[in-house]
């Protein structure tokens, strides 16, 4: 896998979460935000924080996004495409 994949990713979904994108290609998310830095230096990608605030209710099912913030606060970080080349 490249960069070059990571990229395309996101482009593909317009925003994705780190932990959607570490399911995906199945590494750490460690490893996620270590090879989207180049994307986001140079523009091409946007690293956000959530707020949870923003977050819907409840609805009770398993994917849940303030549920998921119990066990995994790393869902709140995305990233979004946002070239403008």
């Amino acid at each position: 896998m490249l960069i070059l994949d990571l990229k395309n990713y996101v482009e593909s979904r317009q925003q994705v979460s780190l932990v959607e994108i570490s399911h995906h290609f199945h590494i750490p998310t460690s490893m996620v935000e270590d090879m989207l830095k180049t994307w986001v230096d140079k523009g091409i990608i946007a690293k956000q924080k959530m707020s949870i605030d923003n977050l819907p209710t409840c609805s009770q099912s398993k994917d849940c996004p303030r549920c998921q913030l119990k066990t995994n606060p790393e869902s709140l970080t995305v990233f979004t495409y946002v070239n403008a080349h």
